[in-house]
């Protein structure tokens, strides 16, 4: 299967990679200065769904905070990140997927706080979103975002 290498920072589509049923975006949409940008490029080239982690900011309202990530190889290649509100994420998702989900639990993991009305004090909150082109049926997705998702804790 050919790879390719893609800045989505630059103009320009992602036509020349074809059509996917799934996109998968895991921990890169925070080191973009435009992420709405990139999840308009993500909704052109898929006919199905984008499964979507980022760090977030916390907040009530649509909103995208841009900051400067450290210059390391696994950071933002300009040097500005971003930290949009699960609002702003949710809003951008059914703007450009047509349906936005966020996942009813959350991951076992420090980053994921089970608690947005008193989250634990931390250095970034992480969660996990779908776009979809069609609308989902499943007691794991959530249309509206919750002020509490528990943590999976699996069997």
């Amino acid at each position: 299967m050919p790879s390719s290498l893609l800045d989505l920072e630059q103009a320009g589509t992602l036509d020349h990679l074809g059509l996917f049923d799934i996109v998968y975006c895991y921990g890169l949409l925070y080191h973009l200065s435009n992420p709405e940008a990139a999840i308009a490029k993500f909704a052109s080239v898929c006919r199905g769904q984008l499964l979507l982690e980022t760090v977030v900011s916390l907040g009530r309202y649509p909103e995208v905070q841009l900051i400067r990530d450290f210059v390391s190889n696994n950071q933002a290649v300009s040097g500005i990140g971003c930290r949009p509100t699960r609002p702003w994420i949710m809003q951008t998702l059914t703007r450009y997927f047509g349906h936005a989900y966020v996942t009813r639990t959350q991951p076992d993991y420090p980053d994921f706080t089970p608690d947005w009305v008193i989250p634990e004090t931390r250095l970034i909150y992480r969660g996990v979103f779908v776009g979809s082109k069609y609308p989902l049926s499943s007691s794991e997705l959530l249309s509206e975002l919750p002020d509490r998702q528990p943590v999976f804790k699996a069997a």
